[in-house]
């Protein structure tokens, strides 16, 4: 088939009106809600698993990229032995050795569902916030339940993810002119902007950047972006040495711009007076806001030199309190004001110390060593380089969630909701691209 009809019939797919699916969108919201059996899950984990059961395994399993596919693998079995040499409490274990075979499975089940047809992928994700909503309130755990701040531990991913559907996948396919600006584009942004306000009033900080990497979006797509986007794809070929190299330069260089927009008068003024004190302190030592924000990466860092071949086991221990003492060292050599009596309130308080990892890679390099890491490394490789190859026909969902994933693979723990989230995000990925592929195939389905 011609390159350029290749090339429609892909952009034709992208811009199609929104089709409703009851049963995708019952799926998402069925999917998002948390049950306990042998730890904490989410329904969507248990669904995933029970399909695969009834549809052609070996099929589902070769959507699945197989750096993917054998990195988690490899991830599970470094972990296995990790446990065994560091002697980690069984409980402990079969959690720590099951979350890479768990994201597997889910990422595996999801991708073969969302592929039977074009009309569940954004109906699943409709259903995804709802679900959500529903788990909050019937199910209110963690920072939520405490009462401390329902907006940012409750209900802002909620409203800030349906918006982002709703417009990536219903707004943004009816524009009339994608490589223009439009009155549903602005509409939209407004939105973000009324998100951020609020979100910044309730010290969540994070969300200054949804209306930067919006706008960021609406160059790219308007084609000014184009020279860097090739710059970029010439320098990450299909290796996931320099894909990752990239995102650390570009993480280093917003860190330096993210310390100098949160100590701007004008920023500051919009926090409350909590956040103010806690962002000027976080941003006073000498590597700036992100590391005195993530102070967990002195320690976590220090951990896997230590252990780099297979960590230091699942739910790794710190039962003398040495890398949490180091973390609070570290940040004071660094210029930043410790406070040693919560220092010392933590080490004599608890039972259970454990080493501080707040990242999904170094987590990954804390409790398995190289492989736990080179796991995350393979799915950031993979995001970058799908993102630059397809960012003509994708929609904005997947450069908003394609950010929040490459942020947390650095900067956030990987629990049993975050879990879930990277699952379906990869998932929605590669079933985006896999849609893209096959249309230049006949008899692509269109049923529920």
């Amino acid at each position: 088939m011609d390159v350029k009809l290749i090339k429609h019939n892909r952009h034709s797919f992208i811009t199609s009106h929104f089709r409703f699916s009851l049963l995708a969108f019952l799926v998402g919201v069925l999917a998002n809600q948390t049950i306990n059996i042998l730890g904490t899950l989410k329904a969507g984990e248990l669904l995933a698993f029970f399909y695969l059961l009834f549809i052609n395994k070996k099929v589902a399993i070769s959507k699945v990229p197989a750096s993917i596919f054998f990195a988690a693998i490899a991830w599970s079995v470094a972990q296995l032995l990790s446990d065994v040499i560091n002697k980690t409490e069984l409980t402990d274990a079969v959690k720590g050795i099951g979350a890479p075979l768990v994201f597997l499975v889910t990422l595996t089940g999801l991708i073969a569902f969302l592929t039977r047809s074009t009309r569940r992928l954004p109906s699943f994700l409709l259903g995804l916030p709802i679900g959500a909503l529903a788990d909050l309130l019937l199910n209110p755990r963690g920072h939520y339940l405490a009462g401390a701040n329902p907006w940012k531990w409750g209900f802002e991913s909620i409203v800030s993810s349906l918006a982002l559907i709703i417009y990536s996948f219903i707004i943004e396919p009816k524009l009339r002119s994608p490589r223009k600006v439009n009155i549903g584009d602005l509409l939209y942004l407004f939105v973000v902007i009324i998100l951020t306000v609020v979100s910044l009033g309730n010290e969540s900080r994070s969300s200054l950047i949804s209306p930067v990497i919006f706008i960021g979006y609406l160059f790219l797509r308007t084609g000014k972006l184009n020279r860097y986007i090739n710059l970029a794809r010439y320098i990450s070929p299909k290796t996931f040495v320099k894909p990752f190299a990239l995102v650390i330069i570009a993480f280093l260089i917003g860190n330096i711009a993210l310390t100098a927009v949160f100590q701007n008068s004008f920023v500051l003024s919009l926090m409350p007076q909590s956040s103010q004190a806690k962002t000027i302190e976080q941003s006073s030592n000498q590597w700036g806001l992100l590391f005195g924000g993530r102070t967990e990466i002195f320690a976590s860092a220090q951990a896997f030199l230590d252990k780099p071949l297979l960590g230091h086991g699942s739910w790794a221990k710190d039962p003398i309190g040495f890398y949490t003492t180091l973390r609070s060292d570290r940040l004071s050599e660094s210029g930043q004001d410790v406070n040693y009596d919560r220092l010392d309130y933590i080490l004599s308080s608890s039972d259970k110390l454990l080493i501080p990892a707040h990242s999904y890679l170094f987590g990954g390099l804390v409790w398995a060593g190289i492989m736990g890491g080179i796991f995350w490394i393979i799915v950031l490789s993979y995001v970058i380089r799908t993102l630059l190859n397809n960012y003509e026909i994708l929609s904005y969902y997947f450069f908003a969630q394609g950010y929040g994933l490459i942020w947390s693979i650095f900067f956030s723990p990987f629990g049993y909701s975050s879990r879930f989230n990277t699952a379906i995000f990869m998932a929605v990925l590669i079933s985006e691209v896999c849609f893209s592929n096959s249309l230049s195939a006949p008899g692509l389905k269109q049923q529920a």
